[in-house]
């Protein structure tokens, strides 16, 4: 089970575990428990969660739109796995960017 800090608060990343852990299909009453926290202390933090995400995704699309009205074009974006030359692995990757550069 997880503790609480001092005084009876959770520490953000302990919240968002928690909410990650519902996200995920587990299920209200599971998490609770194991967090020692109520299940309507739980969904209200998921629905915090939840707000922020959306409110993040809404300024995101607005800077999107400002920068098209300027006239500042999105750049292609790559995952880093996708890129020519990426090796998966340790020192591997560095050489492979090295060998890109050359």
């Amino acid at each position: 089970m997880e503790q609480k800090e001092d005084r009876g608060r959770f520490s953000s990343k302990r919240k968002m575990e928690a909410v990650l852990r519902l996200l995920k299909g587990e299920t209200l009453d599971a998490v609770s428990r194991d967090h020692g926290v109520t299940a309507a202390k739980l969904s209200e933090w998921r629905d915090e969660f939840l707000r922020g995400a959306e409110a993040g995704a809404n300024r995101h699309a607005e800077e999107i739109e400002r920068l098209k009205q300027i006239g500042v074009q999105q750049p292609d974006v790559q995952t880093t796995a996708e890129q020519p030359g990426f090796a998966i692995r340790g020192r591997h990757q560095t050489l492979a960017r090295q060998e890109r550069a050359l």
